[in-house]
């Protein structure tokens, strides 16, 4: 399929059936034309809520003053209701053990349990996101792009990575993915992944190696399928999640939410179209 095809999946992807439809989002055109730095902080009075938004730049490191001054942002604020990206991370006995574990989500959860606040994750679920992007993307193509990009991030960690580390961690993944509704069929094992990636990654592209740029939402139009399938889902999991504040918010609830800090840019306009109404 041809970049501009791909271009026009991502920008369209369940934008008639998603309830927040009307609420702009920042194009990643828009995004990609800023210069932005993180961390950013967006504070949003709704007519009975209010927002404090926290966009970080990911880290695991307890020294990271991000995770000092969330720290005192949560003090401060005094928060009735708190929301994390990235699912529910477990929540270790220390502030320390947890950030160094599972990164800035879990310490929203840490700082939640010591405080009684509730908190859950504002993501939608796999299923959901699979629903969402099943006109458009195939389940293959599905397991595919996680498992590889998942392997990119892995590779920025790792000095080396070897190739039994590699089938070892395909197997683990799929494993899990093919839980989910929706994503039952193959790929199920390594071998069977390795041929399909083969098949799915750009000419004479080694799947083993996966350019981080594969999966960049930025890019217009998408280079690969890869780019496109990020670009609808990361437009889908923005949309849920600014339903989600919005009309937390509207409750009444003083919201702390803590998520990557692009998230916040491109969501920005749209919560204050939202909070407006």
């Amino acid at each position: 399929m041809q970049a501009a095809c791909w271009l026009l999946v991502a920008s369209t992807v369940l934008s008639a059936a998603c309830a927040t439809r009307n609420a702009r989002l920042m194009s990643f055109r828009e995004y990609g034309a800023a210069l932005h730095s993180f961390p950013t902080v967006l504070r949003l009075q709704g007519r009975t809520g209010t927002l404090l938004y926290y966009g970080v730049a990911h880290t695991s490191d307890p020294a990271n003053p991000q995770v000092e001054e969330i720290q005192r942002l949560w003090t401060e604020f005094q928060p009735t209701a708190a929301f994390n990206e990235g699912g529910a991370p477990p929540v270790l006995e220390t502030l320390e053990e947890t950030v160094g574990r599972y990164g800035e989500s879990a310490l929203v959860r840490w700082l939640a349990r010591r405080d009684g606040v509730t908190v859950q994750t504002f993501e939608p679920s796999r299923a959901e996101v699979v629903a969402a992007l099943a006109p458009h993307f195939a389940p293959e193509q599905y397991k595919v792009a996680l498992v590889l990009r998942g392997l990119a991030e892995n590779s920025r960690r790792a000095e080396q990575f070897r190739i039994a580390d590699i089938d070892a961690e395909v197997d683990r993944v799929l494993a899990i993915l093919s839980r989910t509704p929706g994503l039952e069929g193959a790929p199920t094992t390594a071998a069977d992944f390795a041929a399909r990636a083969t098949r799915l990654v750009p000419v004479d592209a080694d799947w083993r190696r996966p350019d981080p740029a594969w999966f960049d939402p930025v890019p217009e139009p998408p280079a690969t399928w890869m780019n496109a399938f990020a670009k609808a889902e990361n437009e889908f999991r923005d949309r849920v999640i600014i339903r989600t504040l919005a009309d937390t918010v509207r409750a009444g609830e003083r919201v702390f939410a803590v998520i990557g800090g692009t998230h916040v840019v491109m969501q920005e306009r749209a919560l204050r179209d939202l909070l407006s109404r």
